[in-house]
């Protein structure tokens, strides 16, 4: 509930950021994970949720959702890394507040890829940087209505 307390109106906000250096596409799901993908991926795709579970009738049938899903791939160098939320806390030593959360590996086993792209699997933790924007739901409100 830490991430609830520092910034609300964030805990709903996906960001999806490019390493060009390493040819990443990050997804960060503020408060929750932070995903790594090893190739670029547009921001529209990686909004989609990946398709991580089955409907209640077990089936691998999924035009019945209410909602449209991407497949999962089955390319382990194409698979994200993912970090989970550990910790946030404020820091307003500065003269503006920032919110910093981090986020530790998954424990997870990927095989060695040979891809020509950077591997983010080395990486074991991942600090967020960001500023809150308590008014947001405001400026989402004067905009629909």
């Amino acid at each position: 509930m830490i991430p609830a307390k520092l910034d609300s109106a964030s805990l709903v906000q996906q960001s999806v950021c490019y390493d060009k250096s390493h040819q990443w596409t990050m997804s960060i799901s503020w408060g929750y994970t932070v995903q790594i993908t090893r190739t670029y991926m547009p921001a529209r795709m990686m909004e989609v949720p990946t398709r991580t579970f089955n409907d209640w009738h077990l089936r691998s049938d999924f035009t019945n959702l209410a909602f449209n899903t991407r497949p999962v791939t089955w390319t382990d160098c194409q698979r994200p890394r993912v970090f989970y939320f550990s910790h946030a806390f404020s820091n307003s030593s500065s003269s503006d507040t920032t919110t910093i959360s981090q986020y530790l590996r998954h424990d997870e086993w990927y095989p060695k890829c040979e891809w020509g792209i950077a591997d983010p699997s080395e990486i074991n933790q991942i600090f967020v940087y960001k500023k809150p924007t308590p008014d947001r739901w405001s400026k989402v409100h004067n905009f629909c209505c």
